[in-house]
């Protein structure tokens, strides 16, 4: 489908039903950054922004445009973008969670340079970074084009949310701290925020852990 304002595109898309819409910003009447505006639940589909104007990537951010091409177009651009497009569409379909032979579970991650495999063991933490998460490891960083609640389902193993910006191995936790409000030290050294309203229910998770001898 194709159109040349805001409203006629709103009526493709309740026809169309695409996974998709690759839409420019300054159009007539509507800006393309309002195109939630016309819809009563969180829209069904993804956006790509395709502007010549790089001062609106903040405000597409916040509306959680999947992702933000500027004119004009380079189709080296394009194709990453519709690569990841396809890798999170497959991902939503099929378990992030795959087992090796020796039974250990991994994450999937699909990127630019293929698929790359993780233990989940050697997961430190998963921070959020807007519409994008950066697992972390002892030795690397991967950034993938998912949120963060699309990894609140680690939390029925050894992960716990602590933090609308965080969810943690619980493995790796060294100490719960209440300097500078309250915080979480990894065996890495790193500190990490620990939401107020989740202090007790995770000390309580932690001391039924060792109790428990799970690991």
């Amino acid at each position: 489908g194709e159109a040349n304002n805001l409203p006629n595109a709103i009526n493709i898309i309740n026809d169309k039903k695409p996974d998709v819409v690759f839409m420019d910003i300054e159009m007539p009447n509507y800006s393309g950054l309002q195109i939630d505006d016309f819809f009563k639940t969180p829209r069904p589909f993804e956006i790509v922004f395709i502007t010549a104007h790089s001062d609106y990537s903040i405000n597409a951010l916040r509306i959680k445009a999947f992702d933000y091409l500027l004119k004009p177009l380079e189709i080296g651009a394009l194709k990453e973008c519709y690569n990841r497009l396809i890798a999170q569409k497959h991902n939503s379909q099929t378990s992030v969670i795959i087992k090796d032979e020796s039974k250990k579970n991994k994450l999937c991650i699909n990127s630019k340079n293929g698929v790359i495999y993780i233990a989940l063991v050697e997961v430190i933490y998963i921070q959020a970074s807007s519409m994008y998460s950066i697992i972390v490891t002892k030795d690397e960083e991967h950034i993938v084009s998912k949120p963060l609640k699309e990894f609140e389902y680690l939390e029925d193993m050894f992960f716990f949310r602590v933090h609308r910006s965080y969810i943690v191995n619980c493995n790796f936790v060294k100490r719960i701290s209440n300097q500078n409000g309250s915080e979480i030290q990894l065996t890495s050294g790193k500190h990490i925020a620990l939401a107020r309203n989740k202090v007790e229910e995770f000390k309580l998770h932690m001391q039924y852990r060792i109790s428990a001898g799970i690991s």
